[in-house]
């Protein structure tokens, strides 16, 4: 939630696995450049920057964005710390819906339309 200000939750289903529109739009998008590459013998897609400009004009209504090494190492510093004082969730499997409530807790339900609410903490 802080760090891009949306609320945001995860809902697990057996058939699925947790697949939502994102992925399939995400394996759409490769097929298609995959497909696009091919056909273009003199100037296929041989790099992310390629497939960030390929897709912005090729799928006008999927919106992409491109980072650099630079700005993905720039993040990396920032979440590093984070990621080397969080902790394994136990029971994992158990759960079918997870909601971020803070920085250092999680909101847990068996099911997703469960009353039941458990609290977990992600922190050391």
């Amino acid at each position: 939630m802080q760090d891009f200000n949306i609320a945001a939750e995860w809902h697990f289903f057996p058939t699925s696995h947790g697949k939502g529109p994102c992925d399939g739009l995400g394996g759409t998008l490769k097929r298609l450049a995959a497909r696009a590459s091919l056909q273009r013998i003199d100037n296929p897609i041989q790099t992310p920057k390629e497939l960030f400009l390929w897709a912005t004009e090729a799928l006008p209504n999927i919106h992409c964005n491109y980072f650099t090494t630079n700005q993905y190492n720039q993040e990396e510093e920032k979440l590093t710390p984070r990621f080397q004082l969080s902790k394994t969730v136990k029971g994992t499997l158990n759960y079918h819906c997870v909601i971020p409530a803070t920085l250092t807790t999680l909101h847990v339900k068996l099911f997703s339309l469960s009353e039941k609410v458990t609290v977990v903490k992600i922190m050391k």
